[in-house]
This record gives C-alpha cells, sequence and structure tokens, in this order.
C-alpha cells in the first residue's frame, strides 16, 4: 500500500475512539484556555469549520430577511380578470 499523498493527511488509526472522558477534557480545556491548538493541522481545520458555521448562519439570515414576492392572483395568472 502507497503512503498517503503529502497534501492530504493519514487517516486517524481506526481503534481510536471519541469517549465521553475525552469529549470532556477537550471541551474542558477549550474552555480554559479559549483554543484548539497555535497553527496545527486540527486548529486550522477547526477555524475553517468556524468560519464556514459564521457563514451559514449569515446566510441563513440574509434568507430570512427577504420578503416573499407577492403573487398575482389566481385569476390574474389565468387571465380572467376578475
Amino acid at each position: 500500500m502507497s503512503p498517503p499523498a503529502p497534501d492530504k493527511p493519514a487517516l486517524p488509526d481506526p481503534s481510536y475512539r471519541w469517549t465521553t472522558l475525552k469529549a470532556q477534557v477537550f471541551l474542558g480545556a477549550l474552555a480554559d484556555f479559549g483554543r484548539v491548538g497555535e497553527g496545527g493541522l486540527f486548529a486550522r481545520v477547526w477555524d475553517e469549520a468556524q468560519a464556514e458555521g459564521r457563514a451559514k448562519r449569515e446566510a441563513r439570515r440574509r434568507r430570512s430577511r427577504r420578503k416573499a414576492t407577492p403573487l398575482a392572483p389566481e385569476s390574474d395568472i389565468f387571465g380572467l380578470g376578475r
């Protein structure tokens, strides 16, 4: 089997499991320090995920601010002129 391409990160060890304890430790460190690392792959991906989330929320806000275009009454659509 050939090694992964240099621009793609290697897949994690399949025996690794994200446990409740690991999640608590991670989230505790995040709460204490407010960061997920400095300049590493995880930190970059974290920042990208946050930016994507912000962009999606902003897009939803913009869509919700748009007013629906009023449709003509059915009689006008069919040319009945009622």
